[in-house]
């Protein structure tokens, strides 16, 4: 086991670990071309605050990591709730009958604003394992929440 210094390209320095010498010289060499973890993890973070405060999102409250964190969160959620609209609008859910569709795509279109007007970070964590890629994640939600009692009739197993 051999460990070797790194100094990133943002000047922070670490240590590497390696099965030999130059195993550890080699792993060093390649991630002194890098940032270091905590700059890269930050740059990332201001990365997706920048994208999403240029689509008119609101700033979030919470610590620093739970702002980071739900910035990213929040982004996925609004991304795969918009591709499942998309789905729903190009007929890519054939379980979806034709009839429900518009009422499915009111019921999405309600509940992405509610995503997209959400300031608190805790909030977004807390709802972190919501699963908006298919409609039924989204029809189980919604009927929980007692927002579409009509698809939980045609639905039985929704309200489950």
């Amino acid at each position: 086991m051999a460990f070797a210094r790194v100094t990133h390209t943002c000047g922070h320095t670490s240590r590497v670990q390696g099965v030999n010498r130059t195993d550890a010289d080699r792993y060093a060499a390649r991630k002194s071309q890098e940032l270091c973890w905590d700059c890269k993890k930050a740059e990332e973070a201001k990365a997706v605050a920048a994208a999403n405060a240029v689509d008119g999102l609101p700033a979030l409250t919470g610590s620093d990591k739970q702002i980071a964190w739900a910035e990213a969160l929040r982004r996925r959620q609004i991304a795969d709730l918009t591709a499942t609209i998309a789905d729903i609008q190009t007929d890519e859910m054939p379980q979806v009958p034709p009839e429900l569709r518009p009422e499915l795509v009111d019921a999405c279109t309600i509940m992405l604003a509610t995503i997209r007007a959400e300031t608190s970070a805790h909030a977004i964590i807390e709802r972190r394992t919501l699963r908006l890629t298919e409609a039924r994640d989204v029809l189980q939600y919604m009927a929980r929440q007692g927002w579409l009692p009509t698809l939980s009739i045609v639905f039985p197993s929704i309200a489950e």
